[in-house]
């Protein structure tokens, strides 16, 4: 960024003899803290030149912006993290930078729309909406390279700056379209959760309903059983009267039977002990004949032969 030096001839007709002295003298020393990095010394003598002794020369003043911009503490690389920033230096810095624009000068010229897209994009670095200054810079690179070419410098920070501005837009789309994809998936959630909330009342409301179904279902067939056991107990008492009057009947007869026999008895005078004892009598015969019968031969006796 640094440009020659120029010896300035300047005209007699404008200054007198001692000025055209001091003009050259102070000129020197301004060049040569420039060249040297005394960026603060140049600058003093740089605006004594052009505010006392009015001078316009193109190159004195890129000299100028440049050593104003050196002092803006704005001097990082393109795609460093901007410094603080000196407001008075840059506002001396750009307003020569601005109006070397309009030099005849190309190599100039470019050179001032450089300075200005640099320092616009150092002014756009971590501040909101910083990206208005980035997107200046880029221009300012543009114009740099339409007026030169062949300004290395402006062609990598415009490479540089469009490739930001790209992956930053990239980055911003990504992001809309996530937080997009985000919502979508959060109205989503909230339609399924409404769902599943609605299916669950539905179904608790289904079990109730069942629920008392079940309960009344179970109450009815409750109190059917206990009809039905009332009827059968009904039932069974006319049953049970009707059972012990017939064994009441029979005890009587049986009783009226053993009366009958132990009359019969008294009558014959025979005591209860006798008749037992005839009466198992009596049952043994009964067995002797009935075994006699089985021993006899079922086959009937040939008459032809004897009967031994």
């Amino acid at each position: 960024m640094k440009s020659a030096i120029l010896i300035f001839v300047l005209a007699a007709t404008i200054f007198d003899i001692n000025d055209i002295a001091k003009i050259n003298a102070l000129k020197a020393e301004a060049d040569k803290s420039y060249l040297k990095g005394d960026y603060q010394s140049a600058f003093d003598k740089y605006t004594l030149l052009v505010d006392s002794f009015k001078v316009t020369d193109d190159n004195l003043l890129l000299n100028y912006a440049n050593s104003s911009y050196f002092l803006t503490g704005l001097n990082g690389k393109i795609g460093e993290q901007a410094p603080q920033e000196n407001s008075t230096y840059a506002e001396v810095a750009m307003s020569n930078y601005q109006k070397l624009t309009s030099s005849k000068d190309t190599n100039v010229k470019s050179a001032a729309y450089n300075q200005l897209g640099v320092i616009n994009y150092h002014m756009g670095l971590g501040i909101p909406k910083g990206e208005k200054f980035i997107n200046e810079s880029l221009a300012y690179f543009k114009q740099s390279l339409k007026s030169s070419p062949q300004n290395d410098n402006a062609r990598y920070n415009y490479e540089l700056v469009k490739k930001q501005l790209e992956e930053q837009k990239n980055q911003q789309d990504q992001e809309q379209n996530e937080d997009k994809e985000n919502e979508e998936n959060k109205e989503d959630q909230e339609q399924q959760d409404k769902e599943n909330q609605d299916q669950e009342n539905k179904d608790q409301e289904n079990q109730d309903q069942q629920n008392q179904e079940n309960e009344q279902e179970q109450e009815q067939r409750q109190n059917e059983q206990q009809d039905k056991e009332g009827e059968q107990k009904e039932d069974q008492e006319p049953q049970s009267q009707e059972q012990d009057s017939e064994n009441q009947e029979d005890k009587g007869e049986q009783e009226q039977q053993q009366q009958s026999t132990q009359d019969k008895l008294e009558e014959m005078n025979i005591s209860e002990d006798m008749a037992k004892m005839i009466l198992e009598a009596l049952r043994n015969n009964e067995v002797q004949y009935i075994q006699q019968q089985k021993r006899k031969p079922t086959k009937k006796q040939d008459s032809t032969k004897p009967d031994w």
